[in-house]
């Protein structure tokens, strides 16, 4: 990540925040990732699980209409992330047999 002033972190943590409001996730985490402030850090957090979340619904949907190749895209992209194979696991759908309809862990 580019150099920053302290100064430019809390301006940083709005821009974050104002991005996960508009749905955002992936360009809030771009916005507070490598920022060495604890608020930056949850704002990080929740921007992850955030966007895992969507991960999860895709997935879902995804099963559900029969594109293994698509669910495996987005299963990576979610692992990359953070998700667990629990999570993963637990998500409706058809292409791995066990729908739960779960979507959070």
């Amino acid at each position: 990540m580019w150099p920053f002033s302290e100064r430019s972190i809390p301006k940083r943590i709005a821009r974050a925040k104002k991005l996960i409001e508009v749905r955002d996730y992936l360009g809030a985490r771009e916005e507070v990732g490598g920022v060495e402030d604890p608020e930056a850090a949850e704002v990080f957090a929740t921007a992850t699980r955030l966007q895992i979340e969507r991960l999860l619904v895709e997935i879902a949907a995804q099963r559900t209409v029969g594109d293994p190749s698509r669910v495996r895209e987005f299963e990576d992209i979610a692992r990359r992330l953070g998700a667990t194979d629990a999570q993963l696991q637990g998500v409706g759908g058809t292409a791995r047999g066990k729908a739960s309809g779960r979507l959070r862990a």
